[in-house]
């Protein structure tokens, strides 16, 4: 029930905030859209670029810009979806540690300097997204002791995600 009505709520929330790029926001899709006009290399040291994110973020915008056309308020859902992620990804983690704590993810939820974060189109979801896989990736690695050889799908995702979340 908590889940449900944070997830509602989050929705209503960005839903009605307003329908112009506020903060940040202006320079990271700014980015993307430069990305899309010219080239990564070009955008990124392109003088119109006052965007300081690295070349993660806007790639996720520029895969969800059939549906968001990197317009407001339809981009800041994407990172509604990856928070949704993150807590089941962590909430899989958890679960394979701890069953009984199993649902201690959904507290990130009541987390209120995470509110801005997940409500409006900034950067810090993608990292800690990714961070996390890497994180699950390096205690599923410690903790199986098996032979090295099985040990290579753990290290290239935990190696993958932490750059990943390097990147962003």
């Amino acid at each position: 029930a908590f889940f449900l009505l944070s997830f509602f709520g989050f929705f209503f929330s960005i839903s009605t905030i307003p329908n112009h790029l506020i903060y940040d926001e202006p320079f990271h899709l700014g980015l993307a859209k430069l990305i899309l006009k010219e080239s990564l290399v070009a955008a990124k040291n392109s003088p119109e670029n006052a965007s300081a994110a690295g070349v993660v973020y806007p790639a996720i915008h520029i895969a969800a810009q059939p549906i968001t056309q990197l317009t407001a308020p339809s981009v800041r859902f994407v990172n509604l979806i990856l928070t949704l992620l993150l807590v089941c990804i962590l909430t899989l983690q958890i679960n394979r540690l701890h069953p009984e704590a199993a649902y201690t993810p959904l507290l990130l939820l009541g987390i209120p300097f995470l509110w801005p974060t997940i409500g409006i189109a900034l950067t810090e979801v993608p990292g800690l997204l990714f961070y996390s896989i890497h994180c699950g990736s390096m205690v599923a690695l410690l903790r199986n002791p098996s032979p090295p050889a099985s040990s290579i799908p753990h290290l290239a995702i935990a190696g993958i995600s932490l750059g990943i979340a390097i990147l962003t």
